[in-house]
């Protein structure tokens, strides 16, 4: 027959049990650990750690519940016996009370665990139903915002093909001009830089022109430009370059409400404008920021423009300089924006310069001009490599 332990061994082992799961209900570590460690937006791996807990403390548990449960069913037993004692009847009842407790306590810490899992199977599938749907917003979102950025694109698109209509013809310019080139180069797919040409009283006129920004600010900027200049010049018939840029600047800041008011907008233009008049040989020239490089032989001449834009400014309404220039035949006029210039790229990402403009201009001068406009443009290609072109990107190179 099965020998039972005796009252006093029991008596021991049940209070030990006693002390270890009260310490563990207090602490509480267990439990806590487990509520800490999982976190819906953390790292996998604290989920890892959660289950490992939770394991831990239900096989801790499994194991502790043998020992109230010997006891009750021993001291069950003892009772049952034959002629045992009353007051040992007592104290075997009062065990199976003590145990039934620590068993109670034991099983309720697992109906505890059983209860987060519940809750925490819950929170994932509440999570995983909130990544679902915000998955199917992202996608939403993404669409629509791709259409609409095709439906930007062209409408831009569009706008080019209005802006480039706008843009003297390559036939109209090989009426005026026989031998030149124009390097093209906006950073978007509109631009804030264009060129106008046209004849008129024997003399050809030639602008570049920088309108303030990029893109479609520019390019709106640009159709503004071109109507004036067609107004000035064609309708009112005014010939003088300091005066056309007098009466440019005049319309901008009416057409634009510039006041000179702090916060007031800038918008505005740089310029390079070229009056040449074949039959005298004489070239004159104003301009706004913008300089006019003359190429003769064996130097590049630099006029340099009036350091004061076309629109509302500090000085006012200072009149503009006319400079008069003798030209002969072959000499090559460069009018240019500052896009090519401030271009940043090379081993250092440095801006190109003035400097280095210069002497390539000086280099290629003897080139044709055709073949003028394929150096330029693969050597900014080359000086911009890897990086972004930060500008639009207007060259002008008018053979006399």
């Amino acid at each position: 027959m099965k020998e039972y332990p005796s009252y006093d061994d029991l008596e021991e082992k049940i209070g030990k049990l006693l002390e270890e799961v009260t310490k563990l209900r207090n602490q509480k570590s267990i439990l806590q650990g487990i509520q800490d460690v999982y976190d819906p937006h953390q790292h996998k791996k604290k989920e890892e750690r959660a289950d490992q807990l939770r394991t831990e403390y239900l096989s801790k548990l499994s194991q502790e519940i043998r020992t109230p449960l010997n006891a009750i069913v021993g001291y069950s037993k003892l009772i049952d016996k034959p002629h045992t004692e009353v007051n040992k009847i007592k104290k075997y009842s009062s065990s199976i009370n003590k145990n039934s407790k620590i068993l109670f306590n034991l099983i309720e810490g697992i109906i505890e665990i059983a209860k987060y899992k519940v809750e925490q199977n819950r929170i994932i599938k509440y999570q995983n139903d909130l990544i679902d749907i915000h998955r199917n917003l992202v996608t939403q979102q993404r669409d629509k915002i791709s259409s609409q950025t095709e439906n930007i694109t062209d409408s831009i698109r569009y706008a080019s093909l209005i802006q480039s209509a706008i843009l003297p013809p390559k036939d109209r310019m090989e009426q005026i001009i026989s031998d030149f080139f124009i390097l093209f180069k906006p950073s978007e797919i509109v631009s804030g830089d264009f060129f106008w040409i046209e004849e008129k009283g024997g003399k050809v006129f030639i602008a570049v022109v920088d309108c303030t920004g990029h893109g479609v600010p520019g390019a709106l900027m640009s159709m503004l430009g071109v109507a004036l200049l067609n107004e000035i010049i064609i309708k009112n018939d005014i010939q003088r370059p300091d005066e056309i840029l007098y009466q440019l600047r005049e319309s901008i800041i009416k057409y634009l409400h510039q006041t000179g008011k702090p916060g007031e907008t800038q918008d505005g233009m740089d310029i390079a404008l070229c009056v040449i008049n074949e039959k005298r040989n004489l070239l004159e020239f104003s301009g706004a920021f913008n300089p006019l490089y003359i190429s003769k032989p064996g130097e590049i001449i630099e006029i340099k423009g009036d350091r004061m834009p076309i629109g509302i400014h500090l000085k006012g309404q200072v009149p503009f300089t006319r400079h008069e220039v003798e030209i002969k035949k072959s000499d090559i006029l460069y009018l240019f924006t500052d896009g090519y210039i401030d271009q940043f790229g090379g081993d250092n990402d440095k801006k190109f310069t003035t400097t280095r403009f210069k002497k390539l201009l000086s280099d290629i001068s003897n080139e044709p001009m055709e073949k003028q406009k394929e150096i330029l443009d693969q050597t900014i290609i080359d000086w911009i490599d890897r990086e972004e072109q930060t500008d639009d990107i207007l060259v002008m190179g008018i053979k006399i």
